[in-house]
């Protein structure tokens, strides 16, 4: 064997931890998300989109 055994509960414990620190980077990015700019008047006007028939 070259790893070192690990129980169910250190398994699923390894995964909390990991979505706990992705949790994390997700709102903390989120703030910044809220500023991107989404081009002003085009927004929801279908200006420069396909005619689907």
């Amino acid at each position: 064997m070259d790893a070192t055994p690990l129980t169910l509960g250190q398994e699923f414990s390894g995964y909390t931890t990991q979505l706990e620190y992705s949790m994390g980077r997700i709102n903390g990015f989120m703030p910044r998300m809220y500023q991107i700019a989404l081009g002003g008047t085009a927004v929801g006007t279908g200006l420069n989109s396909h005619v689907i028939s």
